[in-house]
């Protein structure tokens, strides 16, 4: 359990769900075909509800204000948000969102936006906890993409949306930079 109440129950059905899907049958006739098409249907309302917690319960503990998953681009410095994902950062940045924040004009940064990544391989395998040992390499990417974003980059093994049990949440915002400190009072690791 985390200290995100409606999370941990989101995080909770999100489980439930894919676990059902990965049992589903293979769809080869009509009752087969509904019952994967209706696992499916529930495992990605799950993820939605997970996400819509990240934005309404998570984000406002940890940064303050109130948040909303967006498509809109991310600009950072030197032009479009692609070039941060285009980057060897792959490891880190895989199955991203955008969250923004509500209230926010002009073009966004990460001034007033954040990505939440779900990459794999952050944590080993058979040791998922915050005091694991990260794989390594890990740490050294992300803080090169700190320094050169300005960006403070936390993680943690457990409240991934991706692929549960196998992928990490990962936090990229310009309001955690320098607050590395704070990242265990949220349950967090501090990468940069």
């Amino acid at each position: 359990m985390t200290q995100y109440s409606a999370l941990d129950g989101a995080m909770e059905r999100r489980e439930v769900a894919f676990k059902a899907l990965q049992a589903a049958p293979h769809p080869t006739d009509p009752v087969s075909r509904r019952a994967y098409r209706e696992a499916c249907e529930a495992n990605l309302e799950s993820e939605k509800c997970v996400r819509n917690c990240y934005a309404r319960e998570m984000l406002p503990r940890i940064l303050g204000g109130e948040w909303r998953e967006t498509g809109r681009g991310l600009y950072v410095r030197r032009g479009y948000y692609r070039e941060f994902i285009a980057g060897n950062h792959h490891d880190l940045l895989d199955h991203w969102k955008h969250y923004r924040q509500l209230g926010a004009r002009g073009p966004s940064s990460f001034k007033n936006t954040l990505i939440i990544a779900h990459p794999y391989n952050l944590w080993p395998r058979e040791s998922r906890a915050l005091d694991a040992e990260l794989h390594s390499g890990i740490c050294a990417t992300a803080k090169e993409c700190a320094a050169r974003y300005g960006v403070g980059i936390w993680a943690r093994p457990d409240l991934s949306v991706h692929y549960p049990g196998w992928t990490s949440m990962v936090l990229f915002a310009g309001g955690l930079a320098g607050r590395a400190d704070d990242a265990g009072a949220f349950g967090f690791v501090a990468l940069a």
